[in-house]
């Protein structure tokens, strides 16, 4: 399943369980690094970073995730609709261990 598909599917199972969902799509307009969804449940914001199976974190995304939990909301990375449920109620993480290894120490020099 490709990521785009995933995240439609993702989409979708939070929209029935209750949940506001956006999408959002970078372009040159739009703050790099940003979640691809932005999750509202029972007056929880969330952020999550849907990722493919190889999928891994750049380092701007890691920022942004911290930066969102550091104001009071919730930042994760999800590979399937389970996880991506799971967030619903899980605490406050930002999920790192989706670098690469050249992300890792790009960020590590930072």
């Amino acid at each position: 399943m490709t990521e785009a598909t995933l995240t439609r599917h993702i989409q979708a199972a939070l929209r029935e369980a209750g949940a506001w969902v956006y999408k959002t799509h970078g372009s040159a307009l739009t703050r790099a690094g940003v979640p691809d969804l932005l999750v509202c449940y029972q007056g929880r914001f969330i952020g999550l970073e849907v990722k493919g199976p190889r999928g891994v974190m750049e380092p701007r995304q890691l920022v942004e995730m911290a930066a969102l939990v550091r104001a009071g909301g919730r930042a994760l990375v999800v590979k399937s609709v389970e996880e991506a449920l799971r967030a619903l109620s899980e605490p406050n993480v930002v999920v790192m261990n989706h670098f690469t290894k050249s992300s890792a120490s790009q960020n590590a020099e930072r």
